[in-house]
């Protein structure tokens, strides 16, 4: 998801995370000693401290060496599948705070969720050809990224299923706002192509009036 506006963008991101799964952990991407914006979810009081993450900007996707947890490997089978050994070897590539998030196993009948507010600031820090292996290593994991962009869309966006750009300047004008998905299947509401104003889609509706009934 992307758009001119990050408070915005990651309002709509915490909507849709929280239709997705109400347990969904949320992972900013700022500086230690940054604080929040005035509408972000985390500095609102919205999410459960244990499901709510920080991380410096040049640590939250750099995949590291798997070396040091060769251990773990003794426990694997010899006669285990090599895709299984890959998938194993990317989540153990995985930065600490990510294999922690993805160890909690997901809700019965919910997909595991995560979702990445204020990618655009690590973006400089990685190619887009690393997002495949995490992607991998999610969905191994059972669980599902969510990323919130600010700033013109990016080409790493091709990497995911589904892509929404947010029209909107800031979270006050919101009414005037809208959202559309790019292409090509259908996402819930949201037919490819075809804005939909913010205000017309219950779940962002509901999280961006109690942001300004909140203020």
């Amino acid at each position: 998801m992307y758009g001119p506006s990050s408070s915005l963008v990651n309002l709509v991101l915490f909507a849709l995370a929280e239709e997705a799964n109400p347990s969904f952990h949320w992972l900013d991407i700022r500086r230690s000693d940054e604080r929040p914006p005035e509408y972000d979810p985390a500095r609102l009081g919205w999410i459960d401290e244990r499901r709510s993450w920080t991380v410096n900007p040049f640590d939250a996707f750099a995949m590291e060496n798997a070396r040091a947890n060769a251990a773990l490997f003794e426990l694997v089978r010899k006669d285990e599948p090599s895709a299984t050994l890959v998938r194993l070897s990317e989540f153990l590539r995985l930065p600490d705070t990510m294999q922690r998030i993805l160890s909690e196993a997901p809700a019965a009948g919910k997909p595991g969720v995560l979702a990445v507010a204020n990618v655009q600031r690590a973006a400089p820090a990685f190619p887009s050809a690393t997002l495949p292996p995490i992607l991998d290593a999610m969905a191994w994991a059972g669980y599902s990224l969510f990323v919130g962009y600010a700033g013109p869309p990016s080409s790493a966006r091709q990497n995911f299923d589904h892509v929404l750009r947010v029209d909107g300047e800031a979270p006050a004008c919101w009414r005037e706002s809208s959202i559309t998905l790019e292409g090509p299947s259908p996402m819930g509401d949201l037919t490819p192509q075809q804005p939909r104003a913010l205000a017309e889609l219950p779940s962002t509706a509901r999280v961006l009036n109690r942001a300004f009934a909140t203020r």
